[in-house]
């Protein structure tokens, strides 16, 4: 099936979705730590027939100022779980995720400066009291969250090897400029002369962004907050050394976002060339103006539509579980080929270190 048809005819497909189910077939709550002090409210929902297998798993990524109790993600959280393991979370300052370690939280400059009125003894935190500039530090939440899928991928529960992220409007884009931070995460390897110690990964050794094997973005914005960034930039690397399958979807009636989803791909398919974005394209939604999570509106049955096209895609970017190690690994980013190692999580430590993200929005 090709991945318009996949998307624009999927209703003609077996849908997953049990009108009158979905709502009622809610996930396991989970609270997530960050490294400065947030608690993260999430929801995860297994994978209820995996057939046999450890299955691959999928994040959703709600807008900036959504919740992810809202009823789309959980209907779509809902259908996709029948095959895959599925995250859903509420950014920091949204829905249930309010919650702040007052003195782990002030320790860094961009909390405290990001902060439109910052109160040092404030146990809580909201979105509205965010300033434009803040918006890239939400990107340590989805570190956060994908430190626990990690760990579940060590308990045998879901394969974060085969890792999957589904993104709305501004929430997109926040998950973009994660994902490019992955493209520069790498594990660190043992010293086989000092067991003790550990060297920084070999040249030809593959980042953490190499485990994405597929995005679908829902009117995925050009803005943070009043900025603008380049998507394509944000998202070359994972095209070009990856070739990691994307869908920019978009209402068929929303002219701005049509035009802007065509621009993304076209200019990926002159950085990474055709061959490597076969599976890569636009997709309008038939008959609607609504933009983001309003996609996955019952009516339009985009969850059939994404069911099929990741299994189309999964045919040929599934990878084998690994075993990350997640609390014993020790990880660094690296720069360049050559540049020395910044060690961002050492042996035992939970969480990535706090960082503002600002080195991975490309200018």
């Amino acid at each position: 099936m090709s991945l318009r048809s996949a998307i624009v005819l999927g209703c003609l497909s077996v849908s997953l979705f049990v009108p009158g189910r979905a709502l009622a077939q809610a996930g396991k709550n989970i609270r997530i730590p960050t490294i400065d002090g947030v608690t993260l409210q999430g929801s995860y929902f297994p994978a209820k027939d995996a057939e046999g297998k450890v299955p691959p798993t999928i994040l959703l990524v709600p807008n900036f100022g959504e919740k992810a109790t809202k009823a789309e993600w959980v209907a779509l959280a809902t259908a996709l779980s029948n095959k895959f393991a599925v995250m859903t979370f509420d950014f920091r300052g949204h829905g249930d995720s309010t919650e702040i370690d007052p003195a782990k939280f002030g320790k860094y400059a961009a909390n405290v400066q990001g902060m439109k009125k910052y109160v040092a003894t404030k146990d809580t935190i909201d979105y509205k009291d965010f300033k434009d500039t803040y918006m890239p530090v939400l990107c340590n939440d989805l570190a956060a969250v994908k430190g626990f899928l990690d760990r579940k991928n060590d308990q045998g529960q879901c394969n974060t090897s085969t890792f999957i992220v589904i993104g709305a409007e501004s929430g997109a884009t926040i998950a973009s400029v994660w994902l490019n931070s992955e493209n520069y995460r790498f594990r660190m390897v043992q010293n086989p002369m000092f067991p003790l110690m550990m060297m920084p990964p070999p040249a030809n050794a593959d980042p953490e962004g190499r485990s994405v094997v597929a995005c679908i973005w829902l009117s995925i914005s050009p803005k943070l907050g009043s900025r603008t960034v380049s998507i394509t930039k944000l998202l070359k690397d994972n095209a070009v050394a990856h070739s990691t399958p994307m869908v920019f979807m978009h209402g068929s009636d929303d002219e701005k976002g049509s035009v802007f989803s065509k621009q993304v791909f076209e200019s990926l398919k002159k950085v990474a060339g055709k061959e490597k974005l076969a599976y890569t394209g636009t997709s309008g939604v038939q008959g609607t103006k609504l933009a983001g999570s309003g996609l996955l509106a019952k009516s339009l049955n985009t969850d059939t539509a994404i069911n099929a096209w990741l299994g189309d895609v999964l045919k040929k970017k599934n990878n084998e579980w690994l075993e990350k190690e997640q609390r014993k690994a020790t990880y660094c980013w690296r720069m360049a080929p050559n540049a020395a190692p910044i060690i961002i999580k050492p042996a035992d430590e939970q969480n990535l270190a706090f960082d503002n993200y600002e080195k991975f929005i490309p200018r």
